[in-house]
């Protein structure tokens, strides 16, 4: 009994504590119960910049939700900003092959099943340099691209 009676009051008193904790939104959690994610979601945002992913289109295509929303694709080709979704985008043509550094990540989580995918684009086999944002929900277990947009950095 007395065993029973030390449990129930070692369990109440961390009840508190750990009901804070379950409250918090993932962003005011430990960091280290978001890295793996953070590590997914750059690998695969990353996936979206290998030319080597142009050769696997549906694999490609996954990645992205039928309603995702693009601005400024294109900025310095095109001419100016544009708001497409990303059929729209595939429609201009071919995505060029280009190799690009993917740098300086940061990734938020405004909720557990949205994450923001902020990074520095530097070009390697073209002359551009941007920073590049993603936003990412978790649909059915599955990561995809909701929002992207890039703009040109200084």
């Amino acid at each position: 009994m007395r065993f029973s009676f030390a449990a129930a009051i070692v369990i109440l008193l961390a009840l508190p504590a750990a009901a804070q904790q379950l409250g918090q939104p993932a962003a005011q959690q430990p960091a280290q119960t978001n890295d793996a994610l953070d590590k997914e979601l750059m690998r695969l945002e990353s996936t979206k910049w290998d030319p080597m992913s142009l050769l696997h289109p549906i694999d490609l295509m996954a990645l992205f939700s039928d309603e995702m929303l693009s601005v400024d694709y294109g900025t310095d080709l095109q001419g100016g900003a544009e708001r497409r979704t990303w059929r729209e985008v595939l429609g201009f043509g071919a995505v060029p092959s280009w190799t690009m550094k993917l740098s300086e990540w940061k990734v938020l989580h405004p909720t557990p099943d949205v994450a923001i995918v902020s990074y520095k684009v530097t070009g390697v086999s073209v002359q551009w340099k941007g920073y590049a944002t993603s936003t990412w929900a978790r649909r059915n277990g599955k990561w995809e691209t909701v929002f992207y947009q890039a703009s040109t950095a200084k």
